[in-house]
């Protein structure tokens, strides 16, 4: 007689007695159950990556201060604070000086034409053409370009001026379709300007406050659906405390939803399937199918890539379709529908992809019996696929999320990888 096989009352009863082995079993479930969920929570807990996207709200639990690390990159691009340094400005005007008294020593001396411009642009880094054109100007002209170069150079060497901006102006001399001859010049003189703060500590602190930021205990951080960047990760590391807290709060809720749901099973199958209530083995058989597809729904909820979560009904459609074509319809949907509510609140989901995950698992309950032949699951898993590709378009609609076709393609792949 196989296990799920109708029992004579007689039968039955000789299995009655004390429930200690039931209430201990039950025990063990809880405690599996609430081992997983730390680990998920507490040991492994989910960390957010650039361009992930979130498919819920995250809310700051507290005020706080952050760092805007991308301004502050921005100001101190070496790591270290730095500052400009006005002698740096000073060296590059009088090099240019001495590119210009250079000139006119060539001019006296008469030599070579291009064997002159060549030692001048080599020596100097100014363009060859711009050296020539200098060698054909009179005093009172190369008085003039050495003055507006000098300018050139002052006003540029007063902004900080690193290795890619010095790098963007040496491509602008290249080009120097647009440049001024003074330009050219001033241009071909400029240097890095920076150097180490005297008190890098002062200044890394004044620069700080500069690029910091306000947040307020409500404030949504980041709304569903929306994609993580630099600075969504810095307001959650300035509130981090807060989200330690909600982590401790949310578990203990979450201890209660499974000692609540707990009760509805185990009464359900005491009053209403004694056969499996009496039962070992089938208790056993239960209980893995529950925690084997708690586990692989967390880890399809935690995958980064964006529009995974979709697939976590995959899990729970899998667990209800077992339970309700070997054990029992009504004790499928109570697992069902309590498996959806613990994944959804483990995992922050909005009421929107809550609802999706439930309907999914209400739907083999529906359409599927201890009756049902394999060729039939095969049938119900396209069925259930694009029942999954409608409901997903709900969630899109009702969220304003993104049209995305990754997201349909994984909600129909749920629908037919858990029948199959």
């Amino acid at each position: 007689m196989s296990p799920m096989e109708v029992r004579s009352p007689v039968e039955v009863e000789k299995q009655r007695g004390s429930p200690l082995w039931q209430i201990a079993s039950a025990a063990l479930f809880l405690l599996a159950a609430t081992g997983i969920l730390y680990v998920h929570l507490f040991l492994v807990p989910v960390d957010l990556r650039l361009g992930q996207v979130v498919p819920y709200n995250i809310i700051s639990p507290q005020d706080g201060v952050y760092t805007d690390t991308t301004e502050l990159a921005k100001l101190t691009p070496s790591g270290t604070p730095t500052i400009i340094d006005p002698q740096e400005g000073d060296a590059a005007v009088a090099e240019m000086h001495r590119f210009f008294d250079s000139l006119r020593r060539a001019q006296i001396e008469a030599g070579n034409v291009g064997e002159v411009v060549q030692e001048l642009a080599s020596e100097y880094g100014v363009d060859e053409d711009a050296v020539s054109l200098l060698l054909t100007y009179g005093e009172q002209e190369l008085k003039q370009v050495e003055t507006f170069a000098a300018q050139v150079i002052s006003t540029n060497m007063k902004a900080v001026i690193d290795a890619e901006k010095l790098a963007a102006y040496k491509e602008t001399i290249h080009k120097g379709s647009t440049l001024t001859l003074p330009e050219q010049v001033g241009f071909a003189f400029l240097r890095v300007n920076l150097k180490p703060a005297a008190r890098p500590q002062l200044v890394q602190e004044y620069i700080e406050r500069l690029v910091s930021r306000p947040i307020k205990k409500g404030e949504i951080i980041l709304g569903e659906g929306g994609v993580v960047d630099q600075v969504v990760l810095d307001k959650l590391a300035a509130v981090r405390d807060g989200f330690v807290r909600q982590k401790q709060y949310q578990f203990a809720g979450l201890l209660l939803l499974l000692a609540a749901l707990m009760l509805i099973w185990f009464f359900h199958l005491f009053y209403f399937k004694p056969s499996i209530f009496y039962h070992p083995v089938l208790w056993g058989q239960i209980t893995l199918i529950f925690l084997v597809a708690m586990v692989l729904a967390l880890v399809l909820g935690r995958v980064p890539f964006r529009y995974v979560f979709y697939m976590v009904p995959l899990a729970i459609a899998a667990a209800v379709i077992i339970f309700v074509t070997v054990y029992d319809a009504i004790l499928a949907l109570y697992f069902g529908i309590g498996l959806t509510l613990i994944l959804s609140l483990s995992l922050n989901f909005n009421s929107n992809l809550t609802a999706y995950m439930l309907l999914s698992a209400v739907y083999p309950v529906v359409f599927l019996s201890r009756k049902s032949e394999p060729r039939h699951l095969v049938s119900f898993g396209f069925n259930l696929g694009v029942f999954n590709v409608a409901m997903v378009l709900m969630v899109i609609l009702v969220s304003v999320e993104t049209f995305s076709w990754f997201a349909l393609s994984y909600a129909f792949v749920a629908g037919v990888a858990a029948a199959i």
